[in-house]
C-alpha cells in the first residue's frame, strides 16, 4: 500500500502548491512533476497487485513512462525556482526523455521482457535498455546540482537561500534512494542481505515532492 499512499501524497501536494500560488510558473512545473510522482507510484502500486501478466505488463508500461518524464520535470523545476537559465545542453535532457519515451513505444520488450511473480508481487524482467535508461536518470539528476550551486553562490540579499538548500537536499535524496535501493538488490543477490529492503525509493520521492514543494512556495517564480 505504500505506493498508493505516496501517490495520494503526491496528488495533495500538487493541489496544494496550485492553490496557494495559482499563477505561479513554479507552482505548474512543480504540478506537472508531483503529477511524474503520482502515476509512477500508483502505476507501481497497481503492477504489483495486477490479477495476471499480461495486466502488470501493461501497468509496468506506466511505471516506465513515469520514470522517462519524471527527472526532466525535476530538472526543469529546479531551473525554474532558482532563476538559473537552462544551457544548450539542457537539450540533451529533452532528447533523451522523448527518445527513450519513443523507444518504448516502439519497443517496449527493451526495457521490460516480461514480469515474474514474486512474494511481493509481480515484478519485472529488465531488458537492456532498462540499465541504460537507469544510468541516464542518474546523469540527469546529477546535472540538476549545476544549476542549484550557481544559485546557492548568489545567495543573499538579492535571492532566498532556503529553496536552494531544499533543493539541494532533495536533489541528493533523489540521486541516493535508487543507488542505494540498487545496491539493496545486489546485496540480496550475493546473499549479503536475507530480506529484501524496504521501498526506500518510494519513501524517498514523497520526501523529494515535500521539499520540492516547500521550496517551490518560497519561491518568486
Amino acid at each position: 500500500m505504500a505506493p498508493a499512499i505516496a501517490a495520494l501524497v503526491a496528488v495533495a501536494l500538487a493541489a496544494i502548491v496550485l492553490a496557494r500560488r495559482p499563477r505561479s510558473r513554479a507552482a505548474r512545473t512543480f504540478a506537472a512533476f508531483a503529477a511524474s510522482l503520482a502515476l509512477w507510484n500508483f502505476a507501481v502500486y497497481r503492477f504489483r497487485v495486477a490479477a495476471d501478466a499480461e495486466t502488470a505488463q501493461r501497468w509496468q508500461l506506466a511505471v516506465y513512462v513515469a520514470l522517462f518524464i519524471a527527472p526532466a520535470l525535476y530538472y526543469r523545476l529546479v531551473h525554474v525556482i532558482v532563476g538559473v537559465p537552462e544551457r544548450r545542453a539542457s537539450g540533451l535532457v529533452y532528447a533523451s526523455t522523448l527518445g527513450a519515451l519513443l523507444a518504448a513505444a516502439l519497443r517496449f520488450d527493451l526495457f521490460v521482457r516480461g514480469v515474474t511473480p514474486t512474494a511481493e508481487g509481480w515484478a519485472p524482467v529488465s531488458g537492456p535498455l532498462a540499465a541504460v535508461w537507469f544510468l541516464v536518470a542518474l546523469a540527469i539528476t546529477a546535472a540538476t546540482f549545476r544549476p542549484l550551486i550557481l544559485a546557492r553562490r548568489q545567495t543573499g540579499a538579492t535571492r532566498p537561500a532556503r529553496p536552494v538548500v531544499l533543493l539541494l537536499l532533495a536533489t541528493a535524496i533523489r540521486l541516493l534512494g535508487p543507488l542505494v535501493s540498487f545496491a539493496g538488490v545486489l546485496l540480496l543477490r550475493a546473499g549479503v542481505l536475507k530480506a529484501a529492503l524496504p521501498p526506500v525509493v518510494v519513501g524517498a520521492m514523497v520526501l523529494v515532492g515535500c521539499l520540492a514543494a516547500v521550496a517551490t512556495l518560497d519561491s518568486e517564480s
